[in-house]
């Protein structure tokens, strides 16, 4: 193996000369990988795609981006688009915006509540702009379910505490065990469900367990919200029946069953029953139904590209891309596609339909009093065994419908290895910018793959990613906003060190568009001149807090993590050295 020390890699390894860039690649040498052996090697396989955070794939061309995984038998596509954003910002609960006046008079006298740095007698009017609600936050575009076996409920582990966890069939029962420290506990959940609480407004479990063992029963409506728990229960010690009265009005998605050790011994709950019971019949749970098989599949970082391996009476064979030069996902597979809205109950229900053969659906995301909300599309065309789906934001066009149908059947029918070979191409220019290649393997790989992440959710002229660039559900942690305490500029961190700064556009883009806002804040928070960054800043904030409607010039501010120090140093150095690296 080549060795090139990581310490000279920055001048050595990326083989080109200081402050090469593409365009410069571009005009004076072909495009070549400088270590292709090495990059190959960095493909990563995986032995099963069950589950969406250990083992997804990720595909992107910097501004579309998607989790390929498997549920139930299905492969799932779960599609992002960096500009999507519920981006509504509610603020008229929030208290006046603090100030470092305020702040030095409350440090010497009698501060009431540390939390907050409010006005002496000032009484909070509920949850503010951060709590009350989901959004600000990205939004999934759709959902492709690729596969040709009909959606079935099962059961699959979704917690796993002990040493020891498992879920057998014994006779006519269903034993859940777990062995490990005391107070471990395991769960299995059985879903997707559709039931109305209202149809069906009983729960009626009959189990027996160890002397050891507790029970708990928990019921989630959508986006796995919590609609009913039972608590942890002393698991009875012969077989009993517990009956439990379900909260009105709601949907169930799906039950999960939990089972803890007390000592740390094995313990054991025997699940004979599971029924929900309703005013005229009893709907009995299937307690041997278990999960479908997976398979293995590889994600070539090279070219981009993932290989399903697929498998009987699980996931089909399938070879995806997120192709480079459109927004548009390209699916080889013989089994059937099927496009999927994503439904919350903060945005209205999406429209669907089907225009010239090509399937599409539509969704609005309202604003507010100073954001117009915004639309998108997406749109699935098909040519015999391959598809292709589209996406189109309000952003980057006024019908995102046609538009959305119209490049979803042009990469259909375009010729299928003039398409791949741009995809590609794109790529090859991109790993000919820098390489490495060391004798440490493990570094060596996750530089490679780290590298193809940061390329998969940013390029130039995109919308920043936030925290999270591929959502794994609706409810994003921390809003899935820019933190700026470091958490968002890591992000970009190593497009310097390998010759790829223009990925860094995007945030640059954002901290310079903030700028007006945040002189402002300067001067309403600190009293000076300057600039002001706080540790939260999300997409689409009018830029001119002064011309804003909504309370506090529309403008959210932690009380306690928006006061520390170094945050706006933090946010503005990438900047500096984007200069540093191309003055």
């Amino acid at each position: 193996m080549k060795y090139c020390p990581l310490a000279i890699s920055i001048m050595v390894s990326i083989l080109v000369a200081h402050g090469a860039t593409d365009a410069f690649l571009n005009r004076h040498m072909p495009p070549k990988v400088p270590f292709p052996d090495a990059l190959d090697s960095a493909c990563i396989s995986v032995p099963k795609l069950d589950d969406v955070l250990e083992y997804a794939l990720i595909l992107g061309n910097g501004d579309i981006n998607g989790l390929l995984y498997s549920e139930g038998g299905t492969l799932i596509l779960r599609i992002t688009k960096n500009d999507v954003w519920d981006a509504r910002l509610d603020t008229s609960n929030d208290p006046p915006l603090p100030t470092l006046a305020l702040l030095k008079r409350l440090a010497f006298g009698d501060w009431e509540n540390r939390a907050w740095i409010l006005p002496p007698g000032y009484k909070l009017r509920g949850l503010d702009s951060y709590r009350a609600h989901p959004y600000p936050c990205p939004r999934t575009c759709a959902i492709a379910r690729i596969s040709n076996l009909p959606p079935k409920p099962f059961w699959k582990q979704i917690r796993a505490q002990g040493v020891h966890n498992a879920w057998k069939r014994r006779g006519n029962v269903t034993v859940m065990s777990i062995e490990g420290k005391a107070g471990a506990s395991n769960g299995y959940a059985f879903g997707p469900l559709s039931i109305a609480t209202d149809e069906y407004s009983h729960l009626r479990v009959r189990l027996s367990g160890t002397k050891n063992a507790r029970v708990f029963v928990e019921l989630q409506g959508a986006n796995n919200a919590t609609i009913f728990s039972s608590g942890w229960l002393d698991s009875p010690m012969k077989s009993k029946e517990l009956t439990f009265k379900l909260p009105p009005g709601k949907s169930i998605s799906r039950i999960i069953l939990y089972t803890w050790t007390k000592d740390g011994k094995r313990a054991e709950n025997r699940f004979e029953a599971v029924e929900f019971v309703g005013k005229s019949d009893t709907l009995s749970i299937n307690l041997s139904t278990i999960a479908p098989p997976t398979c293995p599949a590889k994600l070539d970082i090279r070219r981009a590209v993932a290989h399903v391996d697929g498998i009987s009476g699980g996931p089909p064979k399938a070879v995806v891309r997120a192709l480079a030069h459109c927004n548009a996902f390209l699916i080889e597979s013989s089994a059937q596609v099927e496009l999927l809205p994503v439904r919350t109950p903060e945005i209205p229900a999406s429209a669907c339909g089907e225009r010239n053969g090509v399937k599409w659906l539509h969704q609005r995301i309202p604003g507010d009093l100073d954001w117009a909300g915004m639309e998108f599309a997406v749109a699935l065309a098909t040519n015999g065994n391959r598809r292709a789906i589209a996406v189109v934001t309000s952003l980057e066009s006024s019908d995102v419908i046609g538009d959305a149908v119209k490049l979803a059947q042009s990469v259909a029918m375009a010729n299928l290895s003039n398409t791949i070979d741009k995809h590609e191409a794109i790529w090859e220019r991109f790993w000919s910018v820098s390489g490495i290649d060391i004798s440490d393997e493990l570094l060596c790989k996750e530089w490679y793959r780290n590298l193809y992440f940061l390329r998969c959710v940013t390029k130039p002229g995109v919308v920043s990613p936030g925290l999270f660039a591929s959502l794994i559900d609706e409810h994003p942690a921390w809003h899935g906003d820019y933190h700026t305490n470091y958490n968002i500029q890591q992000t970009f961190w190593s497009c310097f060190i390998t010759n790829h700064t223009d990925l860094l556009e995007p945030y640059e883009r954002l901290v310079m568009n903030y700028l007006p806002r945040a002189r402002w804040l300067a001067r309403r928070i600190f009293n000076c001149n300057g600039a002001y960054f706080p540790h939260v800043l999300f997409a689409y904030e009018p830029a001119h807090p002064e011309r804003c409607r909504s309370r506090n010039g529309r403008q959210y501010i932690h009380h306690v993590w928006g006061f520390t120090i170094g945050v706006s140093g933090f946010t503005v150095q990438p900047l500096w050295w984007r200069y540093k690296h191309e003055p």
